[in-house]
């Protein structure tokens, strides 16, 4: 169920923003499912899964950001 409401959350804001921008969020996907692992099934979060968390952020930030 929760798949079909992502999907139609992600037709919403490919129909409303560009295409380009919100393809940047799909990589979300590995950190929300890093936090609710560690939130709900106490799955330990080790310096290098911040790290990837980090780097990944900054990507999606670098991505996203307007140009000047």
């Amino acid at each position: 169920m929760s798949a079909s409401l992502f999907y139609l959350l992600w037709f919403w804001l490919v129909r409303h923003y560009q295409a380009t921008q919100v393809t940047a969020f799909t990589l979300l996907t590995p950190i929300f499912g890093l936090v609710f692992g560690a939130a709900l099934l106490d799955e330990p979060l080790t310096a290098r899964l911040l790290v990837a968390v980090a780097a990944v952020s900054t990507g999606i930030w670098l991505v996203s950001r307007r140009a000047r």
